[in-house]
């Protein structure tokens, strides 16, 4: 299954304001200012890099590009002043002012009106505004205090367990108490790996060194805040410090999937990730925006470059199996193939997601292996209407088109 982001869509309503070997390692970018006018930014960030990626191969005009830049420039130059005095601040330790540049980050981000959206595809859907819709602010307040859960705007607290769901009202209630007071008539939207690019970008230009961090299905923020190695894993959709053991065992608030030792070897998770990586990690991310544009040649090219540059990343490997399954260009026995060996390696590496187990067992129906489709089908969500194409010898391309 094309997973396009591989998140349910949920609103979320956080304090963000809820996708380390000590060796060293280059930073993610080496940030510059630049002056060309060619650009239509200020700054020369990771973040601003990729949102031209973006452009490249959106249909979009170029014009609707230039506010998006103003805006990343905006968020910037806001967070920098706003940290600055706690950068200077010498009454504290190297920790204590880490969670307190993390925190005001995480603070001036609400305060530009920014909450999560799960999910949030890319950078272009953070950088516009989304009118806010206060027609059922009233339900919704009485529906935040009683339970913190409200389906029909974006102030939605999902996941875990009851026990948590108490605390987590509490720990959401500034992102409330922010816009029942200030009553912006526009918001702006991120999710675990998009908010991530936000807070990098900040880091670039104020030289402090933070990596993006992948686990299953979730991203977060690393901060080193030392040069021995000390560092904060900062979940920046809940704004909270997580361990690397918590994320293991699947205890944040965001990402209940555990992992094991050799999971986290195989599809190197929190592992901090090189520029190059990211970048991989991105271009999943506009082969998106390619195939929602047509440009199946495009969006081939771009997972081709995200594997190349992650040949780890079960994600980029499942979206381009997808496309050579599902797409009419690719309707020949040498792509099927391709799409079985992407798929066995990516059942090699995290093998408990449903998702990834609808792809690999479509790879073998595409083959004409329909009682090894169904077998691993079986071992997935056993999908009802897979399982009845499957027995009557129907690829899922075949039934993608049904």
């Amino acid at each position: 299954m094309n997973l396009k982001k591989m998140f349910a869509i949920i609103l979320i309503t956080i304090s963000f304001s809820n996708c380390k070997n000590l060796e060293k390692k280059e930073k993610v970018a080496k940030h510059k200012n630049t002056n060309d006018k060619s650009q239509n930014w200020k700054y020369n960030t990771l973040a601003h890099q990729l949102l031209n990626e973006e452009q490249l191969v959106s249909d979009k005009p170029k014009s609707d590009y230039v506010p998006m830049y103003k805006l990343l420039d905006s968020v910037i130059e806001y967070n920098s002043i706003e940290i600055k005095p706690i950068l200077s601040d010498t009454s504290l330790s190297k920790k204590q002012r880490a969670i307190k540049i993390l925190k005001k980050i995480d603070i001036s981000l609400a305060e530009m009106n920014f909450t999560i959206k799960i999910h949030t595809s890319n950078l272009s859907d953070a950088l516009v505004p989304t009118k806010f819709n206060y027609s059922k602010w009233s339900s919704l307040q009485g529906v935040i205090h009683k339970r913190g859960i409200h389906r029909d705007t974006f102030f939605f607290h999902n996941y875990l367990t009851k026990n948590i769901l108490n605390k987590s009202i509490v720990e959401n209630i500034d992102r409330y108490l922010h816009f029942e007071k200030k009553r912006p008539e526009t918001y702006y939207i991120v999710d675990c790996d998009i908010g991530a690019l936000l807070y990098l970008s900040i880091a670039e230009v104020n030289s402090l060194n933070m990596y993006l961090v992948e686990v299953p299905g979730h991203n977060f923020v690393r901060y080193y805040y030392d040069d021995t190695g000390n560092y904060i894993n900062w979940d920046n959709n809940t704004a909270k410090e997580i361990s690397n053991e918590e994320y293991k065992k699947g205890q944040s608030f965001t990402s209940n999937k555990t992992l094991t030792e050799q999971q986290i070897k195989l599809g190197r998770y929190l592992q901090d990730m090189s520029r190059e990586e990211v970048v991989g990690y991105y271009r999943t991310l506009t082969a998106v925006i390619a195939e929602n544009s047509g440009d199946i040649i495009s969006a081939e090219k771009e997972l081709i470059k995200a594997v190349k540059a992650r040949p780890y990343s079960t994600l980029a490997l499942n979206n381009l199996s997808w496309l050579y399954i599902t797409q009419d260009k690719y309707q020949e026995k040498v792509y099927f193939e391709k799409a079985l060996a992407l798929s066995k390696k990516v059942d090699s590496i995290y093998p408990m997601d449903n998702n990834y187990k609808d792809t690999f067992a479509c790879a073998y129906a595409s083959l004409g292996d329909f009682k090894m489709a169904e077998k691993i089908e079986l071992q997935g969500s056993k999908d009802s209407t897979r399982l009845a194409g499957y027995r009557n010898n129907k690829t899922c391309y075949e039934m993608e088109k049904e």
